[in-house]
């Protein structure tokens, strides 16, 4: 499902302290960025 949540909210809800580290580890996974993934879906 679409959100137009902030990655840094999206982290948090998650419970990731640290956006940063979610973002790394949601390249780790998917092969891009929260806002690359946000643009092709």
């Amino acid at each position: 499902m679409a959100t137009s949540n902030q990655v840094k909210e999206i982290a948090c809800d998650l419970g990731f302290e640290d956006s940063s580290y979610f973002i790394r580890f949601f390249k780790k996974h998917t092969g891009s960025t929260p806002d690359e993934y946000r643009k092709i879906y």
